[in-house]
């Protein structure tokens, strides 16, 4: 699992392809976020919170909007095949 604990949530993510989502005071799961076709490799959050991004070995990268994390829509989505689609 790859951890990113944040005030007042905390993420992880790994080899099942999702990211989870726990409540900071209690460790409650929040939910689950789905997208990826791989190994979930990085997380990084900006510095306000605002904005979790995903990175998969399969080459995609998922950007969330944290206040919004509980529909599980994704502000972003780049996948390995359009990233290198743009790339030529």
């Amino acid at each position: 699992m790859l951890p990113v604990s944040t005030s007042p949530r905390h993420y992880a993510a790994g080899e099942d392809k999702r990211v989870r989502v726990w409540r900071g005071d209690d460790s409650g799961l929040l939910c689950i976020l789905k997208g990826h076709g791989d190994w979930v490799s990085d997380l990084v959050i900006n510095d306000d919170n605002s904005i979790l991004c995903s990175a998969s070995l399969d080459g995609s990268i998922i950007v969330w909007r944290v206040a919004r994390v509980m529909r599980q829509e994704p502000v972003f989505l780049k996948s390995a095949e359009t990233f290198l689609h743009d790339r030529e």
